[in-house]
């Protein structure tokens, strides 16, 4: 995203650090969205494709990442809905499993969700490291 206020980017880096991988480095990629109808800042965080292992064997694949829920909850102001989907619900579930975050942050309404892999259509996604 071109421009994100400090304060959402700091969220970002918040809920990011939350989140370790299980099988060495995992990259991050970030993608944020505004809603203009109800002015809600959407993000979604999920882990990148990755290949680990030595030469002789390696895998691909997504990483398996851990998250610290309590830390993610306290970088919101105020939290009204916190659910985890365990699975794709239907062909059109672009997100699958997931973390849902629906709250407040610095007087702004922010629906943040925390995928287990990147999604296969999600246009104008950036590395973490370039959004922060």
């Amino acid at each position: 995203m071109e421009y994100a206020p400090r304060w959402l980017r700091k969220l970002v880096g918040n809920v990011a650090a939350s989140a370790d991988s299980l099988q060495g480095e995992a990259e991050l990629g970030c993608h944020v969205f505004q809603n203009e109808e109800t002015a809600e800042w959407e993000v979604t965080l999920f882990a990148e494709p990755s290949t680990w292992g030595g030469r002789l064997a390696q895998s691909n694949g997504s990483p398996v990442l851990s998250v610290d829920v309590y830390a993610i909850v306290q970088a919101f102001d105020r939290v009204y809905e916190f659910r985890w989907q365990t699975a794709v619900l239907s062909a059109n579930d672009d997100l699958g499993p997931h973390l849902s975050i629906e709250g407040e942050c610095h007087g702004h309404a922010v629906w943040l969700r925390v995928l287990s892999e990147k999604p296969a259509v999600l246009s104008g996604a950036e590395s973490l490291a370039s959004f922060l």
